[in-house]
């Protein structure tokens, strides 16, 4: 398998398939073997844990890195538009000659809402054998939208859920934790890693919260900070609140106390969750194909960074000043936030500031620079650049080296084409991804977008499949559609319990079923047809 493929193959499910089909076998690989772990969502998990947050005694929660802080000041990219996104997506790999060669079919289902609640995954035909479902991504959210989990699945030889991410709320609609649960070898989903916020109130309102990490190693959830005298404006924004420490080596929360201030967010605030543990917004976020760019249109994640700030030392009556953070804005917009410390002297010095450059409302680009030379000098920078049409078609982040100006590191770009009749629909793109090494830009992939399908068809999926089974995941009501006369449906459970049996009776096209009673867990719907065709859905039931 070459390099090319490995970079760009099986996002989520990397499996080895040995197929016999018309009497010899056969290995289809969906997956790179590129020496990364054989885990179907290593590419998922790795990025999970190379974003998570940790905090230590004393530090500034909102002094950040350049890379963390681009993602933390996530703004919209371009239009909002859920009627624009597609409902599949055919990716093929470049040949390397000109060509591309058909890799994967991402089915996408939504609700009426545009919310994101199934991602299937096909491996496309390769005759004589035809394409076949390889795993899938079920999504639930609370009636208010708000992101409750993901359950990723492994479809071949059986259906086995083989990571999960959960986002509990409480009955305020604030999350209570973020928990990612994974595979632990022997079919059973584990704890690996997770943020938890236990909010106190007064009313509605948050007054504070210990935030607490996961460590697997022991099955502890160990304390990392806390928060109390919480303040907020109309809008729910925090203007001021004390920050705690735990100390691990006594056991206790440090005797220092950090107290912010003065915080305004000129780019909006989600949520304590957002701001201080790792929050998923969309979906999308989590589970997108790489290099699938601005593929959704939906809102990103929103910022997470205050624009200005005090934060002071508090030792019993004592407040001593340790950062502040102060915005410059023109014509109501943000262009720059500047870091500053204060010395032995009293005296603020300044230490790192962020330029933002903005196009109709659009972020064009994020500079940062530091003083350590006694004078501003740029560091790194992200670059963004937009068509005509309000796509993101271009990213890349850069260094600046003296004497030589801007170095790009990476980036990736979109070769976008719409539908003649339609600019709002992205017809396909080309990506394309920045080779550091040897300086140029290598084309990478083909994503080829269908919109408006019935609920069973994409790309390289078997079209004769057009009955539906819905909701899934479900809790009460089960509806199945696209029945025939003749057929016969029947339910089992993981155990291979049947929960159901039913004939398909003349004039029947649709069953309504009661399932409340039934166990949490997953269910196989089989649908066999008078003459003797098989179709098998999987359902959850969480």
């Amino acid at each position: 398998m070459n390099a090319l493929f490995s970079r760009i193959s099986s996002p989520f499910w990397g499996l080895t398939l040995v197929s016999t089909m018309l009497g010899s076998s056969l290995a289809l690989y969906a997956g790179p073997d590129s020496g990364e772990t054989g885990h179907p969502w290593s590419k998922v998990r790795a990025r999970v844990q190379e974003n998570h947050r940790s905090y230590r005694p004393g530090q500034n929660i909102y002094g950040h890195a350049m890379a963390d802080r681009v993602s933390r000041l996530a703004v919209v990219n371009g239009r909002i538009a859920a009627a624009a996104n597609p409902d599949s997506v055919l990716m093929e790999e470049y040949d390397g000659s000109g060509g591309f060669q058909a890799t994967f079919s991402y089915r996408l289902i939504r609700n009426s809402a545009g919310k994101l609640t199934q991602a299937r995954l096909w491996i496309p035909p390769s005759p004589p054998l035809p394409s076949f479902q390889v795993g899938q991504a079920l999504m639930s959210y609370t009636p208010q939208g708000q992101l409750l989990q993901v359950s990723f699945f492994e479809n071949l030889p059986t259906t086995v859920e083989t990571f999960r991410l959960m986002q509990p709320v409480d009955s305020r609609g604030n999350c209570t934790s973020v928990r990612y649960m994974d595979d632990d070898g022997s079919g059973n989903l584990v704890l690996s890693m997770g943020d938890s916020l236990a909010f106190t109130y007064m009313g509605t309102a948050i007054t504070g919260f210990v935030y607490r990490t996961y460590n697997a190693d022991l099955g502890l959830w160990e304390p990392s900070l806390r928060a109390t005298a919480i303040i907020a404006n109309a809008n729910g924004q925090p203007t001021s609140f004390d920050l705690e420490f735990w100390d691990e080596g006594t056991g206790t929360w440090s005797p220092l106390k950090f107290r912010y201030g003065n915080l305004l967010w000129d780019l909006g605030f989600g949520s304590w969750m957002q701001s201080i543990g790792e929050y998923v917004v969309n979906a999308e976020d989590l589970i997108a194909p790489e290099g699938l760019m601005d593929l959704h249109r939906l809102s990103p994640s929103g910022p997470t960074e205050p624009t200005r700030f005090l934060v002071q030392l508090v030792s019993g009556p004592l407040l001593t000043p340790f950062g502040r953070r102060t915005p410059l804005s023109s014509g109501g917009q943000l262009q720059r936030f500047t870091d500053q410390e204060q010395d032995s002297a009293g005296q603020w010095f300044s230490t790192s500031r962020t330029n933002l450059v903005w196009s109709a409302g659009v972020l064009n680009s994020l500079t940062q620079q530091d003083s350590s030379t006694g004078s501003w000098m740029d560091d790194t920078r992200e670059v963004r650049r937009y068509n005509a049409n309000g796509d993101l078609e271009g990213q890349k982040n850069e260094t600046w080296i003296t004497g030589q100006g801007w170095s790009t590191d990476d980036g990736s770009e979109a070769l976008i084409t719409y539908q003649p009749n339609n600019v709002n629909r992205i017809a396909s793109w080309i990506r394309k991804e920045y080779d550091s090494f040897a300086g140029v830009w290598d084309t990478v992939a083909r994503y080829t977008l269908t919109y408006a399908l019935p609920s069973s068809v994409c790309p390289g999926c078997l079209e004769e499949n057009r009955w539906s089974v819905y909701p899934n995941p479900v809790q009460d009501r089960l509806v199945i559609n696209g029945v025939q006369t003749g057929s016969e449906i029947a339910i089992t459970d993981a155990l291979g319990r049947q929960m159901l049996q039913r004939q398909i009776m003349e004039g029947e096209s649709s069953l309504n079923l009661e399932i409340s009673s039934w166990e949490r867990g997953a269910y196989v719907v089989r649908l066999t047809e008078a003459g003797g065709r098989v179709r098998i859905q999987r359902l959850v039931k969480p």
